[in-house]
């Protein structure tokens, strides 16, 4: 069994992060434009480091490009309402 990286065990932490990030701004009601790109930027970074964590799995994949696609989903809504 290979030996679990401080680099490995850092992206494991920041695909977590990340993720909790997004969710914050996602519920967040006052929401402006700029936490719109940094919620973007966050569900990007947090699929970034899952695909490099020790623990990632296709789940993991899923997961992240449901988050992507639904931060999407509701900065495109916004904008059309």
């Amino acid at each position: 069994m290979s030996k679990v990286t401080e680099e490995q065990k850092m992206h494991h932490y920041m695909g977590i992060e990340m993720n909790i990030q997004t969710w914050n701004l996602l519920g967040k009601e006052d929401r402006n434009e700029q936490d719109d790109v940094r919620m973007v930027n966050f569900a990007q970074a947090s699929l970034y480091h899952w695909r490099k964590s020790y623990k990632y799995e296709p789940v993991n994949e899923q997961r992240g490009q449901w988050m992507l696609s639904h931060v999407y989903a509701v900065l495109v809504s916004f904008i059309l309402c």
